[in-house]
């Protein structure tokens, strides 16, 4: 499938996201790398 752009108002806050990881405790620190890849079309 051809790579495609996010649309507007569609990406994620990866900030935020790391907030809310380390506060499940899935990373140690909102400086741990994180690599977001969004699908959108959907995911096989």
């Amino acid at each position: 499938m051809k790579h495609q752009n996010v649309r507007k108002g569609e990406e994620l806050n990866v900030v935020l996201l790391k907030k809310f990881m380390q506060e499940q405790h899935l990373i140690n620190s909102v400086e741990s790398d994180l690599y977001v890849e969004q699908f959108t079309h959907g995911f096989l």
